[in-house]
């Protein structure tokens, strides 16, 4: 892949693509078929849902 679990992507601030903003990244199973790998973006407080 990629993008390794744990490894971060630049993020957005003030409507930019920033380096200074940090967005964790993960794979999750899908919730919906069919069965794969997704990647789970963390967004911090525009995330939706709660998270591990």
């Amino acid at each position: 892949n990629p993008i390794e679990d744990g490894e971060t992507v630049d993020g957005v601030e003030d409507g930019q693509m920033s380096r200074d903003v940090q967005w964790k990244c993960r794979y999750e199973d899908a919730l919906i078929q069919p069965p794969r790998a997704v990647l789970d973006i963390n967004m911090g407080e525009y995330a939706a849902g709660n998270r591990d």
